[in-house]
């Protein structure tokens, strides 16, 4: 076949309009020795063409040899393949006026021997030569593949080929690779970093929204360049423009009419009827299988359309490493869905269902309940529930998958036991007791109802279920059952073989809460150790996250520290392994061991610990009991960087939460941290008056009726009155109460609290002018700190103190053992020169400003009149800019400055 000029001239120029896209410095690589092979698979605009003309010219201006074919779909004939292509190799290199041999060559000769003329393996070195082909796809057919692969096989060491396909060849590419001679640049190369998104949207979108953007278009470059559109037309058409790009955030999806539009022509309208089906249908799944697909379509192709879909790619993606389960990108299962609902919009929910039961059978029930929350079917959605396991699922899968049933139930009238006790547990871990027992209040009464259900075992199940659900509700009311009680609970759950196994270790770690809030502690432990191992038998890493941290607590209790820390490790490792490093259920190990750190004095790193949860506290899935401590860590942090108003008004806020979820211990105990913190600064005239306002003034000793019942609440309500007495000089009072704040402590063993009453003695030593007193309650606090490593009482209450009586025994006994400690607070904190701060913009010095200051997002937002996304937003960007990674390194680094 010879070159007909005619009909291919247009074939072997770059589209040169594509040069003006973002350069991909990061991809522009030439292929090396013994890779000669760069093969560019990826769907509708990831940008290959862009990247081709950019590879193409780069080359070119640095001397090398470059040839371009732009395939269609009269290439698809063999011969006329082979002659553009002989004719493209031969153009590059021809440095004379003589034409091309390839447009010489009689009609009859064969597609190889063209090539050959010009691509022979044995002819002489010459300057390197790039051959690029773009859109490959357009012209496959078994004559170009069956050329091209002779090509492949038999290149020059001096030829390199660049190819472009929005479908992988059918070639033998594993073979190449494997031999080292072919790399693959896929969508996933090929999509925006964040920084070249930044960078194509030219810094003029505010930082929150551009991230929304990059989430969203997970990098696809049209799909950015066509919000990039919107939001130019918006600032055009609008004076107030950065208002309207805040509302138009809701319109970035796969239903946005130039993305909608760009998808149908370019994907979806050049499919045959059966693919446009698959895909609308399957569209409804968050990810997909080949047998969920054929129990969607009702197909037993489905594992075949899924390899058709990846190998052309459609936007379909694996989700895991055997390739057994994908996802589509989500703007265009947006785009899909959008176009179900307009055509068939009973179908979604018929599918939904469909694909529940699927799931249920196939033991994914996590996935199962999301698609039979989607039916909008309270009774399928019950079935599937029970089916699933209840408010068990919860011990696999975590808390959140309960989360709709706010939504879903809030005017359900008729009985549904399975969902209102996952609706109840729900409720308790967002710390909503008074609602949990509401609800769980309307289900006792409704049991009865349950004797006619079928099968027999029901009743038995839900039964147990309703006994667990009530002690944990209990156990968060302060209202602890008998030991009988438990005992007979205990009993039943040995009792009933075909139960859920996990339900006895349950038992136990509810059991080693109760001993810890009981003040058993060696109880507590043991409990806790016995339903660790239980748990990570039966892998169950939801109860074995809970019972190390349990067990944690009743160590820290004793005052075993470096134990408790062990078993605060271990819950967040295998919460972390079960449920990622960033769940709720990892989370709170971290606030366990804050509590431990604070202990040690070691205020910052504990601050560090809890600083990613104080923003999030309100909505965040998180024991009631440990957000105390998170307030706690935050207090004594405020206190030691910003002074006492900054650290009383994050109490506050945690104040309002506590009155807000009606949980009244919980406020006394931030009640008592307020006037702890006051001592501490030595405002004693405020701490007295918080203590009248609590009514604790009249409190004389552990007899009193005002005493609270929870060593909870009665230990740190002994030991901070007993410092108030001693601050007001009345010392009487302050020895009655100290004694007994002692025996209490002695009786519970709770030794985490002892260094605090023997400094509590030596400070009424102290005021007594008792010097031998002084001396010996003090060496008994600095023996307990040389084996605990706590600290942190000693920083608290060395000013009641003289300093004349320290520093007698510093010189005498040396002291507390102060130096390792204050060595241990010590983190490593960055430099930034001056010069750096000038990459922050003028809101972010702003934000930087305040984050020096102490505030959290939410204040920031409030200051600034943002929204605590962008205020977050804001953070982060300062944090990636002066390249650090923590509140505390800002705090250091600005008054560095």
């Amino acid at each position: 076949m010879a070159w007909r000029s005619d009909l291919y001239e247009w074939n072997i120029h770059p589209p040169f309009a594509q040069t003006k896209g973002l350069l991909r410095a990061r991809l522009l690589k030439l292929p090396r020795e013994p890779e000669h092979i760069i093969l560019v698979t990826a769907p509708a605009g990831y940008g290959k063409t862009t990247f081709m003309v950019q590879h193409y010219l780069a080359f070119k201006s640095a001397g090398y040899d470059v040839g371009w074919l732009s395939l269609d779909e009269p290439l698809r004939d063999g011969g006329d393949f082979a002659s553009c292509l002989a004719y493209v190799s031969e153009n590059a290199t021809r440095q004379q006026t003589t034409p091309p041999r390839a447009t010489t060559l009689g009609q009859n000769t064969s597609g190889k021997d063209i090539l050959k003329t010009v691509l022979s393996p044995h002819a002489p070195v010459k300057r390197p030569l790039i051959l690029y082909l773009d859109d490959f796809h357009l012209a496959e057919s078994d004559e170009t593949l069956a050329l091209l692969n002779h090509v492949l096989e038999t290149l020059p060491k001096h030829v390199f080929v660049v190819m472009a396909s929005r479908t992988r060849p059918k070639l033998p590419l594993a073979r190449l690779m494997s031999k080292g001679r072919l790399r693959e640049i896929t969508s996933q190369q090929l999509a925006f970093t964040n920084d070249e998104a930044r960078s194509f949207l030219n810094n003029s979108i505010a930082l929150d929204i551009a991230e929304t953007l990059i989430t969203r278009t997970e990098g696809w470059p049209a799909g950015l360049q066509l919000c990039r559109f919107m939001f130019e037309l918006d600032s055009e058409d609008d004076a107030h423009a950065p208002h309207k790009r805040i509302i138009d955030m809701t319109r970035i999806n796969g239903r946005l009419n130039g993305i909608a539009d760009y998808l149908a022509e370019q994907v979806f309208e050049s499919l045959d009827t059966t693919k446009q089906a698959f895909l609308l249908k399957t569209s409804v799944l968050d990810q997909i299988s080949g047998d969920l697909a054929n129990a969607i379509t009702g197909r037993a192709d489905g594992w075949q359309t899924l390899d058709w879909l990846k190998t052309h790619n459609l936007f379909l993606f694996s989700v895991d490493s055997e390739k057994s389960w994908f996802r589509y990108h989500h703007l265009f299962r947006e785009f899909l869905l959008d176009r179900l609902r307009r055509h068939n919009p009973v179908m979604e929910s018929d599918i939904h269902a469909v694909a529940a039961r699927w799931l249920v059978d196939n033991r994914h029930y996590r996935d199962a309940l999301r698609h039979a929350y989607a039916t909008r079917d309270l009774a399928f959605l019950e079935q599937i529930a029970m089916e699933c396991g209840g408010w068990r699922l919860t011990l696999d899968a975590g808390i959140s998958i309960w989360r709709p049933l706010e939504d879903a139930m809030r005017n359900a009238l008729d009985f549904y036991p399975t969902l209102q006790l996952a609706r109840a547990h729900y409720l308790l871990h967002h710390g909503q007791i008074e609602h949990a027992r509401y609800i769980f209040t309307i289900l006792q009464d409704q049991l009865p109802q349950i004797s006619g259900m079928d099968p027999a075992q029901t009743r038995v199940f839900i039964e147990i279920d309703c006994a667990i659900t009530d002690l944990l509700i209990s156990m968060l009311e302060d209202k602890f059952w008998s030991p009988e009680r438990l005992n007979s609970l205990e009993r039943r759950l040995e009792s009933e073989p075909a139960l859920d196994p996990r339900l006895r270790a349950l038992a136990y770690d509810l059991l080693c809460w109760l001993y810890y809030w009981a003040g058993d502690f060696r109880q507590g432990a043991a409990s806790g150790h016995i339903a660790a191992r239980r748990s990570a038998n039966m892998e169950a890493a939801f109860i074995e996250a809970y019972s190390h941290m349990g067990r944690g607590a009743s160590l820290l209790a004793m005052a075993r520290l470096d134990e408790a820390l062990s078993s605060f490790d271990h819950a967040y490792h295998s919460a972390s392994a079960a449920f990622g490093p960033n769940s709720a259920q990892a989370i709170l190990p971290n606030v366990c061991k804050a509590d431990v750190l604070l202990e040690w004095g070691r205020i910052d790193a504990a601050w560090e610990l809890v600083a990613p949860i104080f923003d999030i506290i309100d909505n965040s899935v998180i024991w009631v009991d440990l957000v105390f401590t998170v307030y706690k860590v935050a207090s004594v942090h405020r206190l030691q960087h910003y002074g006492l108003d900054s650290a009383l008004s994050i109490l506050e806020d945690g104040l309002a939460l506590f009155s807000e979820r009606m949980l009244p211990r919980l406020t006394s105990m931030l009640s008592l941290q307020m006037i702890d913190l006051m001592l501490w600064h030595g405002d004693v005239d405020r701490a007295q008056r918080k203590a009248e306002t609590l009514g604790l003034l009249r409190l004389s000793n552990d007899s009193d009726p005002s005493l609270p019942e929870r060593w909870l609440v009665a230990v740190p309500t002994l030991a901070v009155m007993a410092r108030l007495s001693l601050e007001l000089g009345d010392m009487d009072k302050a020895r009655s109460l100290t004694i007994q704040f002692g025996k209490l402590v002695e009786e519970i063993g709770a030794r985490r609290y002892q260094m605090e009453f023997h400094l509590l003695s030596a400070s009424i030593a102290c005021q007594s002018q008792d010097m031998a007193e002084t001396k010996s309650e003090m060496k008994k606090a600095q023996e307990i700190s040389a084996v605990t490593g706590q600290h942190i009482q000693y920083a608290m209450m060395k000013r009641l103190i003289s300093p004349e009586i320290l520093s007698s025994f510093h010189a005498q006994d040396g002291g507390p053992q102060e130096q390792p400690y204050v060595k241990k607070c010590i983190i490593p904190q960055p430099v930034i020169l001056d010069s750096e701060i000038s990459l922050l913009s003028p809101r972010e010095v702003e934000a930087f400003v305040m984050l020096r200051d102490g505030l959290t997002s939410k204040e920031i937002a409030r200051r600034m009149d943002i929204s605590v996304n962008t205020a977050m937003g804001y953070r982060k960007s300062i944090y990636r800019k002066l390249n650090i990674s923590s509140r505390s390194a800002i705090v250091a680094v600005a008054r560095s400055l």
